[in-house]
């Protein structure tokens, strides 16, 4: 596999993920706004617990990856949004250690989800930072123009 492709194959897998991370945003926005009773704690949505503004930090994030992950810059955002997932990891865990939740709404599901997304960034940022460079196979070693003789005096 050459350079280009795999560095166009790390831009899809940045764009999946942000496609992914903006329509569950999306959907979970809609269904957190549309069902207010669940209050404070968050709605229930496949496995998280999510409160519109937990929803729309993923929503706005998502889109942010999605136009980033097709520019040249994507090597450089996948290793931007690993720290920040990673830094939302280590939040998401102190606000549950100390059972005080806050605006996201953190529960330990959110540290499984922040957690996953910083692995899977840290991955693509090791996806684009070593490339698999083609060795030349089949090629024979370089010969200089004139052979040389190791026969004394000769030229």
């Amino acid at each position: 596999m050459d350079v280009g492709a795999r560095a166009r194959l790390g831009q899809w897998a940045l764009g999946a993920e942000g496609f992914a991370m903006g329509v569950f945003g999306g959907a979970s926005l809609a269904w957190s706004m549309a069902n207010p009773h669940f209050g404070a704690a968050g709605a229930p949505i496949m496995w998280l617990r999510v409160t519109p503004l937990h929803c729309s930090l993923l929503l706005a994030v998502g889109v942010l990856t999605v136009f980033a992950a097709f520019t040249r810059s994507a090597a450089t955002f996948s290793r931007i949004a690993a720290i920040g997932w990673l830094i939302a990891t280590a939040v998401c865990v102190a606000a549950t250690s100390n059972d005080s939740p806050g605006p996201l709404g953190f529960d330990v599901r959110d540290t499984v989800l922040y957690a996953v997304l910083t692995v899977y960034n840290v991955a693509l940022a090791a996806w684009f930072a070593f490339p698999i460079r083609p060795t030349p196979r089949g090629h024979a070693p370089r010969r200089f123009h004139r052979r040389q003789s190791d026969a004394v005096g000769s030229r």
